[in-house]
């Protein structure tokens, strides 16, 4: 029996057990492989990711197509840096998941990896939420501005605190879904390990 051959048993039949006759050797090479796999997958999506955020920067220059004013510069400032930061968040995530080894136990580069991801989903989200929460801000700051206190700043705080709620709840089911496939796949990777250790 091929690696290949052995490789495309692996895909098919994640959760089965595997045949006993399977030596140590290549099923730990197997498990090496589809770790590698697991790392570029996650590297890609979270590249593919931050370009989502690249337009929206771009969007910033059409501030000024009306003229520079202050108030413009900074609201572009500071588009400029919340966007950034997401994207920039994102990079960083990749490369630190990019730096993971794996010449190593097998289970360490399991761990860690697993640990990396969490660790990208946790930054994707915090960093998510902090832009609704400083656009809420901004936007309170220039109510409280214009017209000083009363209903409309209680009800421009309000809704952007129910929005800062909202980011929290709906990004973290966005990075659920972004990294299930990759958790399931790790998970699996586990699983076979632990037999293979038996």
């Amino acid at each position: 029996m091929d690696f290949d051959t052995l490789n495309d048993h692996w895909r098919q039949h994640a959760q089965a057990e595997l045949p006993a006759a399977l030596e140590a050797n290549t099923v730990m090479a197997i498990i090496t492989a589809k770790t590698g796999d697991i790392r570029r997958s996650v590297r890609q999506r979270l590249r593919h990711e931050a370009t989502y955020y690249f337009p929206m920067l771009a969007v910033t220059v059409t501030l000024f197509l009306g003229g520079i004013t202050p108030i413009r510069l900074a609201f572009a400032g500071g588009l400029l840096i919340l966007l950034g930061g997401i994207a920039a968040t994102l990079w960083l995530a990749q490369r630190r998941i990019a730096e993971t080894p794996l010449d190593r136990s097998v289970r360490d580069a399991l761990m860690d990896l697993r640990s990396k991801i969490d660790a990208a989903a946790r930054a994707y989200v915090g960093a998510y939420v902090v832009t609704f929460v400083c656009s809420a801000a901004v936007l309170a700051s220039l109510v409280w501005w214009r017209q000083g206190m009363g209903l409309a700043l209680v009800a421009t705080v309000a809704a952007g605190f129910l929005a800062s709620l909202w980011s929290y709840r709906s990004g973290h089911a966005y990075v659920e879904r972004m990294f299930r496939g990759d958790r399931a796949n790790l998970s699996d990777c586990l699983g076979q390990l632990n037999g293979q250790e038996r």
